[in-house]
């Protein structure tokens, strides 16, 4: 009987290493983790209690306010940032000292207004819109809106921020240009005396390939989950700062049944897929509903016994089918890994075989039902064979 079918794995050392290689890189900065997206998949409850006693994370960044009240719930006191829209009481935020990020009007004169009725003070991060186009003030409205805010009492204003529309790609003249307005707007406050505690712009990509300059508040959301943001990052990353950032998450099943198929027999549902030879297949107690990709039908592997098995046919909802006719040690309860720091099956590998070539896409949609369980392997990056220390790591 298999007690769990599946389950991730959360490795608290190389979670510890790539918050410390982030750390060295941003010096004096602070560094804010994102968790939004159930911390990138890896589970937010997971990742707070690993890190909300480490002395480098200086802020939480999350989506939503229900998820920053999660976060204080588990006796964090640490800063929390919230990005998007407000899912719950905004006067909660101001009584837990949760800081807003504010993106139009209708948002702040809302937040003002509960404010004052409650007497209470907001601490905002104005948004602005550098070319993003999304969220945001333009910079001569923010610059406005700011010298309007100085003299409310009901309003803390603490950062100011942008974020980049591709630093990920090796022209990085648009984000040359969106830097640009961004300093231009620090420029005029400092001119006029406003004093803004924190400028922050960027995220896990920009981190790793540009100067801070005029930046002392960092956002890492992927990188810190060992999650290269592109090849581009990659390759400058290394280069520059001669660094590896170390996958997190694994996420493990067991084979639940075996059998010999003939040749010439169709696998799974929509006959995608067809025995040339007598075949050894395996199946596995995941599929759809378990956040495994559909379009990794008939592309994608998992690693068994050591080596790589295809998937072969369509992914069910709850079941896909392997073949292990090349790992004869393969037998029922033989664990799989579906996903981690192996060639192959790490989420770039497998967003490069979706087509979607973001690994943020295959980590955020594993489901938060799967189970967790918190380890302290040494994984090295596989293509390097460097040690780490992690220093750094409190429990």
């Amino acid at each position: 009987m298999l007690h769990q079918n599946n389950w991730l794995e959360i490795n608290a050392r190389a979670l510890d290493h790539n918050i410390a290689t982030y750390k060295q890189i941003i010096g004096n900065a602070q560094l804010g983790l994102v968790v939004k997206g159930n911390a990138y998949g890896h589970g937010l409850d997971e990742i707070i209690s690993l890190t909300k006693n480490n002395e480098l994370i200086s802020w939480y960044c999350t989506a939503h306010l229900s998820e920053a009240l999660r976060i204080r719930a588990l006796a964090c006191n640490k800063p929390i940032l919230v990005f998007y829209p407000i899912d719950n009481d905004p006067v909660l935020a101001m009584q837990q000292n949760i800081d807003l990020v504010i993106y139009d009007p209708n948002q702040l004169s809302s937040i003002i207004h509960n404010a004052r009725q409650h007497n209470l003070v907001a601490n905002i991060h104005l948004k602005i819109d550098t070319g993003l186009s999304r969220f945001g003030f333009l910079p001569d409205i923010a610059y406005t809106i700011m010298e309007q805010l100085q003299d409310n009492s009901h309003i803390q204003l603490k950062g100011i921020l942008t974020h980049f529309a591709d630093a990920e790609i090796q022209d990085q003249s648009f984000t040359d240009w969106q830097m640009e307005q961004f300093n231009q707007l620090i420029t005029k406050l400092n001119t006029k005396n406003i004093h803004i505690p924190y400028m922050h712009a960027f995220a896990s990509s920009a981190t790793l390939s540009r100067p801070l300059d005029s930046i002392n508040l960092v956002r890492i959301g992927a990188g810190i989950y060992g999650l290269w943001p592109s090849k581009m990052v990659k390759d400058c990353a290394q280069k520059k700062h001669n660094i590896d950032l170390i996958p997190v998450l694994s996420w493990k099943t067991r084979i639940m049944s075996t059998r010999i198929i003939e040749t010439n027999q169709y696998i799974g549902y929509g006959r995608t897929f067809k025995t040339t030879r007598p075949m050894r297949i395996g199946l596995l107690p995941i599929g759809y509903a378990d956040g495994y990709h559909r379009r990794l039908s008939n592309v994608g592997k998992v690693l068994v016994d050591g080596k790589l098995a295809p998937v072969i046919g369509r992914t069910a909802m709850n079941c896909i089918t392997i073949d292990i006719t090349d790992a004869p040690k393969a037998q029922i309860n033989s664990i799989v890994t579906l996903l981690g720091n192996h060639p192959g099956i790490t989420a770039y590998d497998l967003a490069q075989q979706i087509e979607s070539y973001n690994p943020r896409e295959i980590v955020t949609r594993l489901a938060a039902h799967i189970p967790k369980k918190v380890v302290e392997e040494t994984i090295l990056p596989y293509k390097t064979k460097q040690s780490y220390t992690t220093s750094s790591y409190k429990k």
